[in-house]
């Protein structure tokens, strides 16, 4: 069964990062850049820059654009073959969680995190993160303002493998990820995608059994 997890977690990285997942008509930025992890005070930070948007009211200057957020751990859970950890935002500091400018330097977006999760199974360079991200102002406020937005991303080619105790110590890697409005998934690849995994699953699990 372990083998399938593991399968099952490689294939949904690399849908990931060859962009195979759309949203319906949702306000999206996509993001790349470094994810830092500091153990002394549990601050994850991701620092990059915009590589594309959809459905947006303005339209972003994509060159020299910045992307920052920074949240703090708040809770750990290890099991025998995954690692995960919740973060929140500063918890009312006068200061923005996240924020977005554009390549000319006016501001896209900013706010706070209400919510971080980042999972990986153990003994593998790349986990999922996901969370959500109330808006508060920026240039494209009025696209994000319907209720929390939703980020998701994968972290990978980190300087730790997934393991126990892993956010005990310090770590870094890349990112890729995406901001959007909903969470409505225009759902077809991804149900096709899992329909054939757990098919070649069942045939695997008959043959053996």
């Amino acid at each position: 069964m372990l083998k399938f997890k593991m399968l099952f977690t490689t294939l949904l990285a690399i849908l990931l990062l060859n962009g195979g997942y759309t949203y319906a008509n949702s306000a999206t930025l996509s993001f790349n850049g470094q994810i830092n992890y500091s153990a002394p005070n549990g601050s994850l930070t991701l620092a990059g820059s915009l590589t594309g948007f959809e459905e947006l009211s303005v339209t972003p200057d994509l060159s020299g654009s910045t992307f920052t957020l920074t949240t703090f751990l708040n809770s750990e859970l290890y099991t025998s073959t995954t690692s995960e950890a919740d973060f929140v935002g500063s918890s009312g500091l006068a200061v923005y969680d996240f924020q977005i400018n554009s390549g000319n330097g006016e501001s896209l977006l900013s706010g706070n995190v209400l919510n971080m999760n980042m999972s990986g199974v153990n003994g593998f360079t790349f986990g999922f993160l996901s969370g959500d991200l109330m808006g508060t102002g920026g240039l494209l406020h009025d696209d994000f303002s319907n209720g929390p937005a939703n980020l998701l991303g994968l972290g990978f080619n980190l300087s730790t493998p997934f393991s126990s105790n892993m956010f005990s110590s310090d770590f870094s890697g890349n990112v890729n990820g995406s901001l959007i409005a909903t969470s409505v998934f225009e759902s077809s690849s991804i149900l096709l995608f899992l329909t054939g995994l757990f098919g070649l699953i069942n045939i695997n699990y008959k043959r053996k059994y």
